[in-house]
């Protein structure tokens, strides 16, 4: 994964025809391997050790700070896609600590995590 992740990863073509091609890669096929990825450590995080889901807030970080990767998402209209993805995983490492606590009452999480998109929207809307 970590080749995809770099900043120029199939940004240097040798011409405009290359380039086109490439543009069309990155935006049809590094949404779906990103999100993929988050999904095996996702299922990870829950199956093996909460860690994995650590390395999902990782990717979350690398995919914020490459401006190519995060272009890419954008103009595939897949960024609400990967921003609910990131914040399922943020919930579920958040619960994941939680019961790794003391036994007894376990609280529903922080109210934040809790946020709906269409609730949000009418916030936003009114």
């Amino acid at each position: 994964m970590f080749p995809i992740l770099e900043e120029d990863y199939l940004c240097q073509p040798m011409d405009d025809s290359e380039a086109t091609f490439l543009d069309e890669i990155r935006r049809w096929y590094l949404p779906e391997i990103i999100l993929a990825y988050n999904s095996v450590l996702y299922f990870a995080g829950h199956a093996i050790s909460r860690s994995w889901l650590v390395e999902c807030m990782n990717l979350a970080q690398v995919v914020a700070t490459n401006s190519t990767l995060t272009d890419v998402f954008v103009e595939s209209g897949r960024m609400r896609e990967l921003v609910t993805a990131f914040a399922l995983s943020s919930q579920a490492l958040l619960h994941a600590n939680e019961a790794g606590g003391k036994k007894g009452k376990r609280d529903t999480g922080i109210d934040i995590w809790q946020v709906k998109y269409d609730d949000a929207r009418e916030t936003v809307l009114e």
